[in-house]
């Protein structure tokens, strides 16, 4: 028996955060070399319609966001010196943003925040940028995905590469870090992945985050895909694994894959900042040797071609 969605939510009227109950695992949360980290939450859902996406299928399209007063009262609790700011879009009301920084600098509430913002807010407001970097804006993650415009509308993205050059530059040049990501379609070529490395390489692009193009359950991707799913074993699902045929042999389509990390990680311009960085965190005590070494080792594998073969392989049956 089903008797319909509950209405949701009002986020102001949610009980306040137990954070005092994750106190004793603190020191486990981390974002890379950001820690101590603390994770807060302002809104739910997006009014986008990206194919490949499962968060406005969650929300089904609506948009929830707490008032300004109740994120700058949750901020306030927090201890931790870096704050990742859960929601998919954290500027898409520009106004509320400029209220809760405005509020944040009125308090003398300071923190380092990462957020997520589109390429296309970013270019249109960088005062509001400049308001938030005053209050403590370290990083952006920016879904660019795509560096051909018409790949970029196939997945309904709503955005250009142009905006995403642009937005790269403008946050370069307040001194705010970037996280771009970008995801690879299966059927990709050599060409394409080509594409993207020399985009990563000419954009001087230090820290992607890159994706195997996934049809998550429940999305529009996967209504175009159930068909031709090589596996429905999730723990493939994890934007890491192709489930969907390769154009590529399966051995090349990953090692053309973990060559857009490498052409990343070996370059200057992420070797030094993030060597200063995390020489200065291990010296003020903000990171232990042990998570060092930690995320070396998920740096080695996400180097090695291998390691994503095997997982693959281990996990599902044999491709036709």
């Amino acid at each position: 028996m089903w008797t319909g969605d509950r209405p949701p939510a009002n986020l102001d009227e949610l009980p306040p955060v137990a954070r005092h109950l994750a106190a004793p695992y603190r020191k486990a949360y981390y974002l890379g070399l950001q820690a101590p980290l603390a994770t807060v939450e302002t809104a739910r859902g997006c009014p986008y319609r990206c194919t490949f996406c499962s968060v406005w299928k969650f929300y089904g399209g609506t948009v929830r966001a707490k008032s300004p007063a109740r994120v700058v009262e949750e901020l306030e609790e927090v201890r931790e010196e870096y704050v990742l700011i859960t929601d998919d879009n954290f500027f898409l009301s520009v106004p509320r943003a400029e209220a809760i920084a405005r509020a944040l600098r009125q308090n003398r509430i300071r923190h380092r925040y990462t957020i997520q913002a589109r390429s296309d807010t970013v270019v249109r407001h960088p005062d509001l940028l400049r308001l938030w970097k005053e209050v403590g804006l370290y990083r952006v993650f920016i879904g660019i995905e795509k560096v051909d415009d018409q790949e970029l509308e196939a997945l309904n993205k709503k955005n250009t590469v142009e905006n995403n050059v642009r937005a790269l530059d403008l946050l370069r040049g307040l001194g705010i870090a970037v996280t771009p990501s970008f995801i690879v379609d299966p059927d990709y070529t050599r060409r394409q992945f080509d594409k993207l490395r020399m985009f990563l390489r000419r954009h001087r692009i230090s820290a992607p985050s890159i994706a195997v193009l996934t049809p998550l359950p429940g999305t529009e991707l996967y209504r175009k895909w159930r068909d031709r799913l090589i596996t429905t074993n999730y723990e493939l699902y994890d934007l890491f694994h192709s489930v969907i045929p390769t154009r590529l042999r399966l051995e090349e389509f990953y090692r053309e894959f973990t060559s857009l990390y490498r052409s990343a990680v070996r370059s200057s311009w992420y070797l030094i900042p993030n060597t200063l960085i995390l020489l200065r965190n291990l010296l003020a005590g903000r990171v232990s040797l042990s998570h060092v070494c930690r995320l070396a080792r998920g740096v080695r594998c996400s180097l090695n071609p291998r390691f994503y073969l095997r997982g693959h392989l281990a996990s599902s049956p044999s491709r036709s």
